[in-house]
């Protein structure tokens, strides 16, 4: 095999692994992560027998925590009787949390 097609062999492959590592990194960062924060945050908030609804949003934002920028999500979560909103870092920590009565 020629070098010049060694070279671009390495080039192509090199690429194909950076765009499957930037599609997981997009898997996880907008689908995984805020899922599996949606479902460790609504037991705390409300009892799940309760619950009647709730959203996400799947693209984290910049919170400022202790001093350091950290990924958040917001969400909230409804009940026959009241409305619950919620900010949540990256790590699940709970950064506001409202509730409102519907």
């Amino acid at each position: 095999m020629k070098k010049s097609h060694q070279a671009l062999a390495f080039v192509a492959t090199a690429t194909l692994v950076g765009l499957g590592a930037q599609a997981l990194n997009h898997l996880y960062w907008h689908r995984l992560l805020p899922n599996r924060l949606f479902n460790q945050i609504k037991p705390v908030i409300v009892e799940p027998a309760q619950i009647t609804g709730g959203w996400m949003t799947m693209a984290p934002e910049a919170a400022l925590v202790a001093g350091k920028i950290v990924a958040s999500y917001r969400g909230g979560v409804t009940t026959d009787h009241d409305i619950y909103r919620f900010q949540v870092s990256e790590s699940g920590t709970i950064l506001s949390l409202n509730r409102a009565e519907r």
